[in-house]
């Protein structure tokens, strides 16, 4: 992150650059987000073509905005101009998506005039520098002007996932990307508007080769692509094998030293991005990588620096390989380290703070240890550190930090001292303790508390008192736990004080607070207009959008609030099902937003709403090709069985036999015969066995479909399918045990609580607890991996296994599975940030929140909801249950239509099994 500290102009200036000589031209100027627009009454925007962008640096913003207004105002069109020099600063940072860097000012010229007034901005900018627009072409080489193709206003587009993106439509009316990337698009039917631009190598070249520039080299030959692409060569020598990362500051590549035949590592830095305010950029961090790289020469674990040279405005360093593989990704594929073995915690330690020691020896203060700048070599397992852009050794401090691996006093820009690479060693050992970050949410004020932090550590590695104290707030106790590293003292914490799970009365106060959250997370929902990058999720699916949010919101329809926003957000729902290609499936399409629809019509007596949804979710079934629970087949027919059950319209049953019928005739267990999976490979389970994308969704459906309508075949298959899990769990719990398994071995989406889930499910409508016995072996993996699950939320994360803890309670009444649930709870506070009665949960990105059902705190509430209220339907697998009238209470519930009978004895469907009676859990 950067420095928010500023000499550079602020909004005022900016606007008073700006609005007398509008106002003279007759253009109105307005305030939108982070922009300040200027518009011509008269001039009609089109909804596409030919954009203009000018660069600039923070401390060359207003006098870019003086010399371009003449050439703007005396033209028909609009445009916008960043509102500060510290927006500016913040847009060029590498936090910053690559095609975003530099565009201070975009114009949206008339039909025609693009060339002309590109022309007329290029010749008065002439001189002034700023950023390389990546996604760009540029007009000449010695001004920051660019152009490229796509949308002036607003098109979108439902992709696969359901998900809008913007676009541009060609005259046949077919649809092509509008987003900016890191790669120039030329669209074949609008000719170039500057025809020959003076810059002869597109943005996406690689800059230095062996070959004559302008001969089509791109990035991808950068990444190996081979075929025909010319030889790229890097300062005459090194060829890139692989982009190791991307970013706006510039890539890093592995290479091939051709001269010396090794592999070496490439840096590159590019101008005028991450500018601080004294004005220094990414080309003077690389200087001080090398400066501090010559001051550490020959300490072993620190790469060598072989090489620096510059191309045009842009600087490389050349260092040595120390290894294929960083402590992030290492940790991932190989599993985490632990007390003794081969790997050690404790070994790992000593030896990351024996580097350390010898870079402060050496009057180097790291400042940027974490597990991507920790590379484990190959054949020893030893350690290096890499990366020193903003290590300090003398002269003025370079601002700057990491998110979770640097100390509160960093992020504060105070002075740096070895307690700080203390503190970054602490949170690095967590990480590989754990697989995971020791904060939570950027900015939360509980994120340094080494107390929450012992939670998720649990003991791990035998050293867990040494790595609370690295993370300790009080610099003198980092000390401390550093010596005690030294002289080989490694102890373990008590965590009494922090395992015990939430009582039932904070979980209600919890929960009064997540739906507030949620409550607040709907109604910027139908306020949002934050559409960047050309990308949002589903805004109206139930994955991402407003549909799996209402459900949620749907079981609090006794207050207020919650039920006046969910009535908005039904019918701004409805208002945006119009899209055109909405997908069809359950959790990204229409099927999903009729579910929602249907469920909002019924829960809130709105004949108006189950009007809407009638029609709505009724895909035609041939035209699709993917079968499983997300998108396919059997999560259309799961939402056409969960319609059925809500209102009893016998088409969605005829529906749901449609999309039986076609999962039997295309046999949904042959992928996995045709491709066994590799039970190692989080992906592969995925594809072949997991809930989301496998057998395991699609087996569940069938077999509702089955109870509700006594179809052998479907019931058949249903059987063959669980058979085939039978068949493949015992290999899969292995390498869910194996100490390189990873979180994603048991989420619900892939891997064991999704497989449990449905094997509950199995038991129940099949009469027969010996489907029990697969899902309590995976619910204990599922347990023992819970500390470790990367995100919290529904699909991928820890509430996922929570819910499966729930299904198997209500199914066995065994105080243990419900016990397993509360203990979710715990981990879930644990890791929140807010207070600890009002938590704000990190949804999956780990460092903001949002309310998606998926990824978000409404998902989070489902599962606290059902863990107060234990017999409640699980949601989306349990047909939904409609409130009783206020006055009857808050968790009375009445079923949506009464239960038909099932076939063979079995429990009907529509009405969830009641379990027995348990044990209270304490509290």
């Amino acid at each position: 992150m950067l420095d928010d500290k500023s000499t550079t102009p602020g909004e005022r200036d900016v606007r008073e650059e700006l609005a007398g000589p509008a106002a003279e031209a007759g253009r109105t100027l307005s305030g939108h987000g982070v922009w300040l627009a200027v518009d011509d009454p008269g001039f009609r925007l089109p909804g596409q073509g030919w954009k203009i962008h000018v660069s600039a640096r923070p401390s060359t913003l207003l006098e870019t905005v003086r010399r371009a207004l003449p050439a703007l105002l005396a033209r028909p069109c609009h445009f916008k101009i960043i509102r500060s020099g510290e927006r500016l600063r913040d847009l060029n940072s590498s936090n910053s998506h690559p095609g975003s860097i530099g565009k201070a000012i975009t114009v949206y010229p008339a039909p025609g005039d693009a060339g002309r007034l590109a022309r007329a901005l290029a010749a008065d900018l002439a001189g002034l520098e700023g950023p390389r627009i990546v996604s760009d072409k540029r007009v000449a080489p010695d001004a920051p002007v660019y152009y490229r193709y796509g949308p002036f206003r607003g098109a979108y587009e439902v992709n696969e996932d359901g998900d809008l993106e913007i676009v541009v439509t060609d005259p046949d009316g077919d649809t092509h990307p509008g987003a900016a990337t890191e790669k120039y698009w030329q669209p074949p039917w609008s000719p170039d508007p500057c025809a020959e631009p003076v810059e002869s190598v597109p943005a996406t070249v690689t800059p230095l080769r062996a070959v004559p520039s302008g001969d089509g080299a791109s990035g991808g030959a950068a990444d190996g692509a081979g075929g025909d692409a010319p030889r790229v060569l890097l300062g005459g020598r090194y060829e890139p094998v692989r982009a190791l990362t991307r970013n706006a500051k510039g890539q890093v590549y592995r290479a091939r030293d051709v001269r010396e035949d090794r592999s070496v590592i490439v840096k590159e830095a590019r101008a005028y991005v991450n500018e601080d305010r004294l004005g220094r950029d990414s080309r003077l961090r690389l200087r001080n990588e090398l400066y501090v790289l010559g001051l550490l020469s020959g300490v072993e674990g620190v790469p060598t620096a072989l090489d620096h040279f510059r191309h045009g405005d842009r600087e490389y360093l050349v260092i040595d390989d120390m290894g294929s593989m960083a402590l992030g990704q290492e940790v991932g594929e190989r599993g985490l380290y632990g007390a003794g073995g081969p790997r050690d915690l404790r070994a790992l330690a000593s030896a990351l703070l024996r580097i350390l020691d010898a870079a402060h020896e050496r009057g180097v203060l790291v400042r940027d240890l974490a597990p991507t700048n920790v590379v484990v070599d190959d054949e020893t397992g030893r350690p290096a550190l890499v990366d020193f852009e903003i290590s300090h050794a003398e002269g003025p401090q370079l601002f700057g930090w990491t998110p979770a691996y640097s100390p509160p006093e960093q992020e504060r820009d105070e002075p740096a001292t070895r307690e700080c690479d203390y503190y970054s060693l602490g949170a690095t050992l967590f990480y590989a303790a754990t697989g995971l970050a020791p904060t939570w949410l950027i900015g939360d004020p509980r994120n340094h508390d080494p107390v929450r932090a012992a939670e998720a550590l649990d003991g791990r590695g035998g050293m867990t008192e040494q790595i609370l104290g690295l993370l300790d707030v009080v610099p003198a106790r980092r000390a401390a736990a550093a010596e005690d590293i030294r002289a080989g003292r490694f102890t373990d914490r008590p965590l009494a004080s922090t395992r015990r799970a939430p009582d039932r009365d904070r979980l209600e106060r919890v929960v009064a607070f997540s739906l507030t959250e949620t409550t607040r997370y709907a109604r910027e929902v139908m306020t949002s207009t934050d559409f960047s990058l050309g990308r949002v999720g589903g805004p109206i699916n139930i994955y991402r959008g407003s549909s799996g949010i209402g459900l949620e919101l749907l079981h609090h329809v006794h207050d207020d609030d919650a039920r006046d926003t969910v009535r908005g957000l039904a019918y701004w729902t409805a208002g945006f099902q119009e899209l055109r290609n909405a997908r069809p499936g359950l959790y990204t399409g229409s099927t999903g937003t009729a579910l929602f629809l249907a469920a909002a019509g019924a829960a809130l007596h709105d004949e108006a709403l189950t009007a809407i949804a009638a029609p709505m979710g009724r895909p035609p079934l041939a035209r699709i090709s993917a079968e499983d629970q997300h998108t396919g087949l059997a999560g259309i027919g799961t939402g056409q069985l969960l319609l059925w059950a809500l209102t009893g319209d016998e088409s969605r049953l005829d529906l749901a036999r449609g999309c039986a019928e076609r999962l039997v005739a295309r046999d949904h267990t042959r992928a996995v015969r045709e491709d066994p999976p590799d039970y190692a490979d989080c992906g592969s389970v995925s594809r072949t066995l997991g809930f989301s994308h496998g057998v395991a969704g699609s087996s569940f459906f069938l077999l509702d479909h089955w109870a509700a309508t006594a179809d052998e075949a479907a019931g058949q298959a249903a059987r063959e399918g669980y058979a085939v899990l039978t068949e493949h769990l015992p290999g899969l719990l292995r390498a869910a045990r194996d100490v390189s398994a990873k979180p994603m071995h048991a989420a619900f989406c892939q891997g064991l609580a999704g497989i449990g889930a449905s094997f509950v499910r199995a038991a129940r409508v099949f009469g027969d607890d010996a489907y029990l016995e697969p899902a309590r072996e995976a619910a204990a993996v599922c347990h023992d991996l819970a500390p470790r699950m990367y995100s919290l939320t529904q699909c991928c994360g820890l509430v996922g296994l929570g819910e499966l803890f729930l299904d198997l309670a209500r199914a066995t009444g065994e105080p243990e599975d419900e016990q397993r649930a509360w203990r979710v709870a715990g981990l879930l506070l644990a890791r929140s940030a807010g207070t600890e009665d009002a938590p704000v949960f990190p949804d999956s990105s780990v460092n903001e929140s949002s309310g998606d059902w998926s990824g978000g705190t409404s998902g989070i509430l489902t599962f606290l909801r059902r863990l107060r209220d234990p017999e409640a339907p699980r949601l989306l697998l349990d047909p939904f249950v409609l409130p009783e009238p206020a006055s009857a209470g808050a968790a009375a519930a009445r079923p949506a239509v009464p239960a038909d009978p099932a076939p063979n004895g079995a429990a009907a469907t529509p009405a969830p099994r009641q379990g027995q009676d348990r044990e209270a859990v304490p509290g």
